[in-house]
Formats: C-alpha cells, structure tokens, sequence
C-alpha cells in the first residue's frame, strides 16, 4: 500500500510540477497512454457486468441470440453508441437538407460560368482572327512603307 502510495504522488507531481517540461513524444504517450486507460475501463465495465453470472448462466447467454444481444443493448456504453449514432444522423440529415436548399443556387451559378466561359472563348476567338489579319497585312507592307505612313500622318 504505502509503495502505490507514494507512486500516486510521483504521478502527481509530475502530472502538476513537470507537465510543462514533456516534450511532444512524451505527452503524444501520455495521451495514448489514457486513451488505454478509458479502453481498459469500458473493458472492465463490461467483464463487470457479466462477471456476476454463473458459467451456467453464461452458457445460456451463448446460446440465446436475443438474450444476449438484449443485455448488451442495455449496457451504457452501447446505449451511449446509440445515442451518438442518432445524433450523427441527425446531423447528417440536416446537413443534407441544408446542401438541398442550395441546389437551385448551385444550378445557377454553374450556367452562369458556363456562359461566362463560352464568351471567353468567343472573344479569345475573336482576337486570334485579329491577330492574324494583322500580322498577315504586316508580314506584306515593308517596314520602309509603314515608316512613311506614320511620317505622313504624324504633323496632321
């Protein structure tokens, strides 16, 4: 007694005192180290609730499917299962319902990108045949003409 004792204030010290010291590993273990703990007590609350009965009991519990599916059922921790399932699926169906509503926005705004992106291409289309006349009426005028044309239309 006085050695698990004296561990428990070990543990505690260090818990309160040294907590801050750890390094990152250290409390990634630490945390691992309680989530085991929670596991071997949800563990043990179940071997608890069966520790009580006979092996004869136990048998029966074997073979009747119903009998031993309705005790489990009863447990905390599968009603605690449960209840989170509901609420998840509740959440779900309201997430759901909220995307719904959102549709016919969605719907919208993908035509209109659609024909944001056909007017792209349009006029990028547009600009590719203007681009080509020009370079087209450039590559037969000489430089030579082209110089004169602006000389001529500079002073007016």
């Amino acid at each position: 007694m006085h050695v698990k004792a004296s561990r428990g204030l070990y543990h505690l010290h260090f818990l309160l005192g040294e907590r801050s010291q750890l390094s990152q590993s250290e409390r990634r273990e630490e945390g691992a180290q309680a989530r085991r703990n929670t596991t071997r007590f949800k563990m043990s609350s179940f071997a608890t609730k069966f520790s009580g009965y006979t092996m004869t009991q136990l048998n029966e519990f074997l073979e009747d499917d119903e009998k031993l599916s309705g005790t489990v059922q009863e447990m905390d921790e599968m009603q605690e299962v449960q209840q989170n399932k509901e609420k998840t699926l509740a959440n779900n169906r309201t997430l759901a319902e909220q995307n719904l509503t959102l549709q016919p926005q969605l719907e919208h705004k993908k035509e209109q990108l659609t024909k944001s992106y056909i007017c792209l291409q349009e006029s990028f289309e547009s600009y590719q045949l203007r681009k080509s006349r020009l370079d087209h009426k450039s590559g037969t005028t000489s430089l030579d003409t082209l110089l004169a044309l602006l000389q001529a239309g500079g002073p007016k």
